[in-house]
């Protein structure tokens, strides 16, 4: 019996396919180079090595559009590196789209806008190249080189064509003065301070920040306000300290800090509450002329009566193991989300389990990771691209989405 054989190609910069005829006739056209697979449908190995011999053709192909876009392009040209789960991307892909559509009319054989997907892994080097540490990235080129970044991440249609008329590389950025060398009121400790600061001042309130959290920035003038008033006052109830705990880790380590702000009261160098509810000066002013413990916390889903079985990073795996088919929620306290991992089947156990690790094991980071109360922030993770953490100009913290690995979030 004969076998039906099929071809695969794929260019020195693209890819493409012929069989029979449409063979020779793809060797005798492509002036490329042609690395050419033959391969038959019930070859094992040849199944194996198909993906991966399309991922390389994918990879080619996208690097080589982009080159040849370059190569070819005598105008000025403005690149958006974006990522398609992007929510920032997302809101500037029409605005883009409609610079675009105006500057046709008006500068059509001047300049060009386009876009490009590179969140795939196989656009790491690309990423690399142009400096893309976060979504959306905007690159100027001119001549095919590369110039300088568009960093404006809230334009209008209208400021992108205004720039593109004269375009500029972005101005420096005067850095940010460190919170512990304003001139506040706020007693600023460290690791080595902290300790004995608590024994000079036997009721203190101290608010556990890192630079980074937006929530932080917002309370940080009320803070300083409240702080400016009972330092004054000869008759105060105590005094307000902080502690950048992304510098000094030992004090965040020892009272488990894990998200921003964390706001503690101290008496007598005792740790007695925490306090996520004072953000304002006024209720911050209000609660040391008569602190009381906060409200209790709601109730956990755990805690609760129930037929669901709640799992954890300790016991998931066995769990599951004992169970022929389960399903499973994965969730956050603070947010309503699911994700089925097993199969269920009427009469089969329904299982919780709400630790991240045993999310971020099977399913890679979480994303969206939010607040147990108003006005809190979790650590940022880290860039895969940099090695740097990802929260300096990122998310809420500067209009842009943090580039990830492919096996990412969202």
């Amino acid at each position: 019996m004969q076998r039906t054989w099929k071809t695969l190609a794929m260019f020195g910069m693209g890819g493409g396919q012929g069989w029979g005829s449409d063979f020779r006739k793809l060797l005798k056209r492509e002036e490329r180079s042609v690395l050419m697979m033959f391969y038959a449908p019930w070859c094992g190995v040849c199944k194996r090595m198909q993906p991966i011999f399309q991922q390389a053709a994918t990879e080619m192909k996208g690097k080589y559009d982009f080159r040849k876009l370059l190569k070819r392009e005598e105008r000025s040209v403005l690149m958006m590196f974006y990522a398609p789960w992007c929510g920032v991307c997302k809101r500037m892909q029409p605005i883009f789209q409609q610079a675009a559509t105006e500057m046709k009319g008006k500068y059509g054989a001047q300049k060009v806008l386009a876009g490009m997907n590179v969140h795939p892994a196989e656009f790491d080097g690309l990423k690399q190249e142009y400096d893309v540490q976060g979504y959306p990235t905007f690159c100027y080129f001119e001549k095919g080189k590369f110039l300088h970044h568009y960093e404006n991440y809230g334009a209008t249609a209208q400021d992108i064509i205004e720039w593109m008329k004269n375009p500029q590389a972005p101005q420096p950025k005067t850095p940010e003065v460190p919170w512990s060398e304003s001139d506040s009121a706020v007693f600023h400790l460290t690791d080595d301070t902290f300790d004995r600061f608590l024994e000079e001042h036997p009721s203190a309130l101290v608010m556990f920040y890192a630079p980074w959290c937006g929530h932080c920035k917002k309370m940080k003038p009320e803070y300083d306000e409240a702080a400016e008033i009972l330092i004054k006052d000869r008759n105060s109830p105590g005094v307000l300290a902080a502690v950048d705990t992304t510098i000094h880790k030992s004090v965040g380590e020892r009272f488990k800090i894990s998200g921003f702000p964390t706001v503690k009261y101290f008496e007598k160098g005792e740790d007695r509450y925490t306090l996520p509810h004072l953000r304002s000066k006024d209720k911050i002013i209000e609660w040391l002329h008569n602190p009381q413990a906060p409200p209790p916390p709601e109730q956990s889903w755990e805690d609760k009566p129930s037929s669901v079985s709640h799992l954890g990073a300790e016991d998931f795996r066995e769990a599951l193991k004992k169970k022929k088919h389960a399903l499973v929620m994965f969730y956050a306290p603070w947010r309503l989300c699911s994700v089925g991992v097993k199969s269920g089947r009427r009469g089969e156990s329904a299982v919780s389990a709400s630790l991240s690790a045993v999310w971020q094991r099977l399913l890679g980071p979480i994303d969206g990771q939010g607040p147990s109360e108003p006005g809190f922030e979790i650590p940022p993770s880290v860039s895969p691209l940099t090695g740097r953490q990802a929260g300096g100009r990122g998310g809420a913290h500067g209009g842009r989405c943090w580039a990830r690995g492919n096996g990412g979030r969202r």
